[in-house]
């Protein structure tokens, strides 16, 4: 049976983490399972699994290579684990959050420190940006079928800026209904999705529609490095989001 991985440790992530694999678990309809790798002696406390219901798996060795490897398991689906142990720690991400999310060949949710609590009942939307380019359509494909197929609502939203903006795009005469159509149809295929657009500098665009959509999730493709001339977007996000964000490796 395909299964959720929480990676939990001993500091104050836990409950947010366990918080949200237990919401996306009922909103996939996908068991939970608690994962934790014991180290320095400090442990994860279990009534926080007991009183989730949730079973939990012990390891030992370095906490990044344990969940991944944890993760190469053919039935995880995916991951989620906290950004930092406590708001005030490492930006955009601790050490242990971006080794997994850059080794890791499957989805990974990265749960900030502080979140919004999440739906009891499940996830109600998600936020999914798009750039329009190939690789990133397939990076969201099977994960954007699963929040459909579960009834979650998906919001996409693409982001113009000086150099991608359509030269019709401010001539009333043109129909932009038929470009929205033809942009979901090539990079977002499942049905019911809503297209937002907007222009400006990404992230900010993101974190903006997310607020207002009041997004449960934001879901980002993304090539699994964070160089500093790389992945620019999914740094300012995992900074500044209030809300889990799930990314997604793009195809090698």
């Amino acid at each position: 049976m395909t299964t959720i991985l929480a990676a939990v440790d001993a500091s104050a992530a836990a409950q947010p983490v366990l918080d949200t694999a237990t919401a996306l678990g009922r909103t996939l309809r996908m068991p939970v399972v608690a994962f934790h790798v014991r180290q320095d002696g400090a442990e994860v406390e279990r009534q926080l699994t007991e009183r989730a219901g949730i079973e939990l798996r012990l390891a030992t060795g370095t906490p990044a290579e344990a969940i991944v490897a944890a993760l190469d398991h053919a039935e995880v689906a995916l991951a989620v684990l906290g950004a930092r142990g406590h708001p005030a720690g490492r930006r955009p991400a601790g050490s242990t959050a971006l080794a997994v999310a850059t080794s890791a060949a499957k989805p990974v949710v990265v749960v900030p420190p502080e979140p919004r609590d999440p739906p009891p009942a499940g996830l109600h939307r998600v936020l999914v940006p798009l750039d329009g380019t190939a690789d990133t359509s397939r990076a969201v494909e099977q994960t954007m079928g699963w929040f459909a197929g579960s009834g979650v609502e998906i919001v996409s939203l693409h982001v113009f800026d000086a150099t991608t903006v359509p030269r019709f795009w401010d001539r009333p005469e043109h129909d932009h209904g038929a470009w929205t159509r033809e942009f979901l149809a090539r990079n977002a295929p499942a049905a019911g999705i809503r297209l937002q657009v907007r222009s400006g500098w990404p992230s900010d665009r993101v974190l903006e529609v997310a607020s207002a959509e009041g997004a449960d999730m934001i879901a980002l493709g993304w090539g699994r490095r964070l160089a500093p001339d790389r992945a620019a977007v999914v740094r300012e996000v995992l900074t500044r989001t209030p809300v889990p964000l799930i990314l997604l490796p793009r195809p090698a």
